[in-house]
């Protein structure tokens, strides 16, 4: 017995807390794709007819209800699924948040629609993580773009934040399942759909995705990239989380290269960090942050507009390098600080290809950063 028998009767109101089958009979294991009458969606007013019954290791109950398309729908739904999700809830649901139990510990809202923010498919999967698992887990790719509504988490798995999505895809499927917040490079997989890539006003390649500039001028090597000597930067903390590795990307500019805005922003930090990023610019933009790092000179202050391929400083070796170096982090909105890589994102997915290149026979060694201090949040 669930806790939803000892809070409704035979006759009470209850609503669809998360995108669920209605089923002829009672149960799920070794049915035909047939048993499965109608789907209904988030927030879906029905009436309990009868139930409890406990079938395949679930309860479940009869109800009634108007499905999506106006249809009067009448069967056998589950209270929850094998995972010990909620699918029927006691309670009439709002528009914030469908009335369900808020998110207090991570980045999105139970009820908040979230969209796909990279330009590839992402695994929508049975349960939570990704490690030892079957390829039966991985449910469908959930298209690039594509939005769905949170219905659970966060959930840690695998060293990840995952989410419980679903909704209905671009193809018509309604779906439900599990989503990595980001991927184990630190890639970032979910965003927010009111303000995530589709909607922002910046530069986009052909496909919706970010695309932002060069942050120099000219043609120079990338001496370090990301991820890399994870040993190395594993000394390096961001509110008291280890980086796993190189978190941006080091370009070999000499001193005095001109240093270009990647896109249109505003600079909301601008300062000097002894023992690591030295001189540095940071741009908040539509769509995130970018950081440039070890400058020789900085023309702009906090609250300069800046515009894509504008000027701002120049490179050089300031701070604790191995050499005249330019790094260049991104974080794209949402961010966590906390997950390892202090919130940041690869930049070469956003990046013109023809911009990033590796010498042959340059050498170099990882660039230090500052220790953190107490009260002092790094850029």
């Amino acid at each position: 017995m669930t806790t939803l028998a000892t809070q409704v009767t035979v006759g009470q109101l209850v609503y669809a807390a998360g995108y669920l089958n209605v089923r002829k009979t009672p149960g799920y294991v070794s049915k035909p794709g047939t048993d499965v009458i109608a789907q209904i969606v988030l927030g879906t007013e029905m009436t309990l007819l009868s139930g409890p019954t406990e079938v395949d290791g679930l309860t479940w109950w009869s109800i009634q209800g108007v499905a999506e398309s106006g249809t009067l729908i009448k069967g056998w739904v589950a209270d929850t699924d094998p995972t010990g999700m909620v699918l029927l809830s006691a309670s009439q649901l709002s528009a914030q948040g469908n009335g369900l139990p808020q998110s207090t510990n991570g980045t999105f809202s139970i009820g908040q629609e979230v969209a796909n923010v990279t330009a590839d498919p992402v695994n929508l999967r049975a349960t939570a993580g990704y490690v030892n698992k079957p390829d039966s887990d991985v449910i469908c790719g959930f298209p690039a773009q594509a939005r769905l509504t949170v219905q659970q988490g966060p959930q840690t798995a695998d060293g990840l934040s995952w989410w419980c999505i679903g909704g209905t895809l671009p193809t018509g499927e309604s779906v439900r399942g599990w989503v990595a917040e980001s991927a184990p490079d630190g890639i970032q997989l979910l965003g927010h759909a009111d303000t995530g890539i589709k909607d922002n006003t910046l530069q986009k390649n052909n496909d919706g995705t970010i695309a932002v500039g060069k942050p120099f001028q000219g043609n120079f090597a990338m001496s370090q990239a990301w991820g890399s000597n994870a040993e190395f930067y594993r000394q390096f903390l961001y509110d008291g989380v280890p980086l796993k590795g190189h978190n941006g990307l080091d370009f070999a500019t000499p001193v005095g290269t001109p240093l270009t805005a990647i896109d249109d922003g505003v600079a909301i930090k601008v300062g000097f960090e002894a023992g690591g990023f030295g001189n540095y610019i940071l741009l908040k933009h539509a769509w995130g942050e970018s950081l440039s790092a070890h400058l020789d000179q900085v023309y702009i202050g906090v609250g300069t507009q800046v515009a894509r391929g504008q000027v701002m400083g120049a490179t050089g070796n300031t701070g604790c390098g191995s050499g005249p170096h330019l790094h260049f982090g991104i974080r794209v909105t949402p961010y966590t600080r906390q997950d390892g890589w202090g919130g940041c994102s690869d930049p070469q997915p956003y990046m013109n290809p023809a911009d990033i290149f590796r010498s042959r026979s340059a050498s170099f060694a990882p660039a230090p950063m500052a220790q953190e201090k107490a009260g002092m949040a790094r850029p």
